[in-house]
């Protein structure tokens, strides 16, 4: 028999030494090699038990009989359950279940996802999807879980979870349930972390759920007659759609690439999903805040400005030619024209630009792997036709976003005025680096005139006292208006964009009657610590912190709240007495 060490990162995963039979090396293990485990609390115990090696060369134990019921107790489902809780148990636990594919782990009423930056196998599959399901309406129904297989901790337990106790609130309202159900139907489901965690993945997986589940009680029958079922059940699933559809779009014009995420939402939101008193969503609205607008000005090295500035610079490439009108379902006919995107194309630049322009080259413009550009673009302008927008709002939308690029191009230079004070004027002739006109075609696609544009970048209107007095400013000031113009015009176009996506998404007026409750998912975007940080983003992180503490604080007075129970107080009476007052052994025989 050969020992063989583990390598490092197996001796801090799992409280066990390996070794193998078969091999005399880690790069020799088999895909399913046989070894000896040896607990290092007792070297004289060994058991056999089979390990796995992956494809970079990380050992898992697996769960045969053997080692599962080490893991049970080191690495549990839910930390409450721990021996020693404490930090270093905690992080080993998570440690242990998440290299075994297993990211997600309760403690308490919280689930705890380890982002594994990568796709898990058969997790968010319709299968999975049913187990859930069909457990909770088995709980609903007042099945006992110690008599059931245990399911693995997953946001479709938490999205289950919220939707029961909807349920429960609803039917409390009509005094069809005990009084210890909620009286209030509503639910929220707060997803938070910092950069980089996953939540913009995990809501998009809560809101799977939420739009697919539906519930066996019928609660207010008389509300809505039989024979509209069917077409109830249509106008259902027709919104669901378009919610799930406005994933993408928001995530063109409020997400981008950050140092840790390649996908990081870089603005809050609350989703409301409207349910019915049968359990179908009828609708949803989505509320903004906190817009990360200083990016559009500034980013930093490895990063990129929102999505759809390259989307539409890389996607617009095909656009070129009306000869692709036939060959592209997602083709917006004349974009490239009437974006004026051309003088930013020659032979020699062409596939280079997002590098090149000062709105999406400042940190490299780097090629994102899984979110592609040119997919990008396709997948905003079918989520935008399936969402109702008219073609000419489409090509308004991408219009503004080219004048947004156009204006972020605007060269100032210095100037000596008639008053001795230094002033500044626009670089508009063939001296720019992208020839003249670019003010006049940025003007032209924001939507305003080229003059009350140029006064708005070079000068400064105050009033005092009932005198308007206008202030010329210096290069380095009209820079800043400049900037400062960017933001507000890009904050306003996010601004509309939601408020379109809600009107598709909204409740007909015929079926607001019908609306018993709904469920909140609050995705809050991460903590970030720049080099050079704003007040925006003081503010952003303030949000969070505060969000954060009021999450805790929840937290904590739930779980006294549960301590002060009548069942938990029995319990610990219960405990107490068995403590002091032991129960004897039976005698020993012969």
């Amino acid at each position: 028999m050969i020992f063989v060490p583990p390598p490092p990162s197996v001796q801090t995963m799992h409280p066990y030494i390996l070794c193998t039979v078969e091999a005399v090396g880690v790069n020799d293990l088999t895909l399913s090699t046989w070894g000896v485990s040896t607990p290092i609390d007792n070297s004289e115990s060994l058991t056999l038990s089979r390990f796995t090696i992956d494809a970079s060369e990380t050992i898992f134990l697996s769960n045969t009989s053997n080692s599962s019921n080490s893991k049970s107790s080191h690495a549990p489902r839910d930390l409450i359950i721990l021996t020693h809780l404490h930090e270093p148990s905690i992080l080993s636990a998570l440690e242990t279940r998440f290299y075994s594919s297993q990211i997600y782990t309760n403690t308490g009423p919280i689930l705890i996802a380890v982002n594994p930056f990568q796709k898990i196998p058969n997790l968010y599959t319709p299968k999975v999807m049913e187990q859930y399901s069909t457990r909770g309406r088995m709980n609903a129904f007042g099945a006992d879980d110690n008599n059931l297989v245990p399911l693995d901790p997953h946001p479709y337990a938490v999205a289950d979870g919220a939707f029961r106790q909807m349920v429960k609130g609803v039917q409390r309202k009509k005094g069809r349930a005990s009084a210890t159900t909620f009286a209030n139907a509503n639910q929220s489901i707060l997803i938070s972390g910092e950069s980089g965690a996953g939540k913009t993945e995990t809501t998009k997986i809560v809101m799977s759920y939420l739009t697919s589940v539906g519930v066996d009680v019928v609660v207010d029958a008389d509300v809505e007659p039989a024979s509209s079922s069917s077409s109830s059940s249509s106008s259902s699933s027709s919104v669901v759609s378009r919610i799930l559809l406005s994933n993408p779009l928001l995530e063109s014009f409020g997400n981008a690439k950050t140092t840790r995420n390649d996908n990081s939402s870089r603005f809050g939101k609350f989703v409301e999903l409207k349910f019915d008193s049968r359990g179908r969503v009828r609708g949803g609205e989505i509320k903004s805040y906190l817009l990360e607008k200083v990016r559009v000005a500034r980013h930093c090295t490895g990063e990129r400005n929102f999505h759809v500035f390259y989307q539409l610079l890389r996607g617009v490439g095909g656009q070129k030619s009306s000869s692709n009108l036939n060959s592209n379902s997602n083709f917006v006919k004349n974009l490239f024209e009437s974006s004026k995107l051309t003088r930013f194309y020659d032979s020699e630049n062409s596939s280079n630009v997002p590098n090149l322009l000062s709105l999406t080259g400042q940190g490299g413009a780097p090629l994102l792997v899984e979110f592609e550009d040119v997919k990008g673009f396709n997948s905003t302008v079918s989520a935008m036709r399936s969402m109702g927008w008219s073609e000419e709002e489409i090509q308004k939308v991408f219009n503004l976003v080219s004048g947004l690029i156009h204006l972020s191009e605007v060269e100032f230079k210095k100037v000596d005025m008639a008053s001795g004070v230094e002033g500044a004027e626009v670089v508009d002739d063939d001296g720019g680096k992208w020839g003249g006109g670019l003010l006049l075609d940025a003007a032209e696609l924001i939507g305003v005139r080229e003059m009350g544009l140029r006064k708005s970048l070079l000068q400064k209107v105050m009033e005092a006292r009932g005198e308007v007095i206008t202030i010329q400013l210096n290069s380095e000031q009209a820079r800043g208006a400049r900037d400062a113009l960017l933001k507000k015009i890009y904050d306003h176009l996010f601004s509309w964009v939601v408020s379109k996506v809600n009107e598709s998404i909204s409740v007909p007026a015929q079926d607001k009657p019908l609306i018993k409750s709904y469920i909140g998912v609050l995705d809050i975007f991460g903590f970030e610590a720049f080099a050079v940080n704003s007040f925006e983003q003081l503010c952003i992180n303030y949000t969070n912190e505060a969000l954060q503490q009021q999450f805790n604080a929840f937290v904590f007075k739930v779980s006294e709240a549960s301590e002060a129970s009548p069942q938990a107080t029995g319990r610990r009476v219960t405990e107490e007495c068995e403590a002091t007052n032991p129960s004897p052994k039976p005698a020993r025989a012969g």
